[in-house]
Parts: structure tokens; C-alpha cells; sequence
């Protein structure tokens, strides 16, 4: 038996702008003062309740440096925010 969850996975540390009115003629992209705004709205929301609404997940990859000519395997977190 497989759960499937609705996720939704991005760096909120490569944001740079939003845009508001998106292909409207209003459209505008958000000021940095807005942007650093929103960027905290976003991650307070998903930080609140003790994180309940993040997935975390440990994913290890084996990639090849060509410098070296070795096989290096590389280990990080993933946080997937769930919703739906």
C-alpha cells in the first residue's frame, strides 16, 4: 500500500522577487522590502505548529567528480511542505 501526498518543494533562499497581477497590464514585480515581507510570511507559516506541515527526507546520491576521477556520494535533506 503506497500514500501518495500533495507536496510542494522550493528554496525560499532563491527567490529573488513575486510577481503581482502576474500577465495582467497591473503586473509588478514585489520590492525587496516586499519580497524579504512574503519570505518570512512563507516561512513562518510552514514553521508554525512545531513544523507539522514539513516532510523531511534524507536522500544520498553517488555522483562522479571528474577532477578527481572518484565516485563521491553526497548526503542531504530534503523538506517537502505538505498540502491539499
Amino acid at each position: 500500500m503506497s500514500l501518495l501526498l500533495q507536496t510542494l518543494c522550493f528554496h525560499l533562499g532563491m527567490t529573488e522577487a513575486f510577481a503581482w497581477d502576474y500577465g495582467q497590464t497591473s503586473e509588478r514585480w514585489t520590492s525587496v522590502q516586499e519580497t524579504k515581507s512574503i519570505l518570512r510570511e512563507i516561512h513562518d507559516e510552514i514553521v508554525k505548529n512545531n513544523g507539522s506541515l514539513l516532510y523531511s527526507h534524507t536522500v544520498s546520491v553517488w555522483m562522479y567528480n571528474r577532477h578527481t576521477q572518484q565516485n563521491v556520494m553526497h548526503i542531504g535533506i530534503i523538506d517537502l511542505l505538505l498540502y491539499g
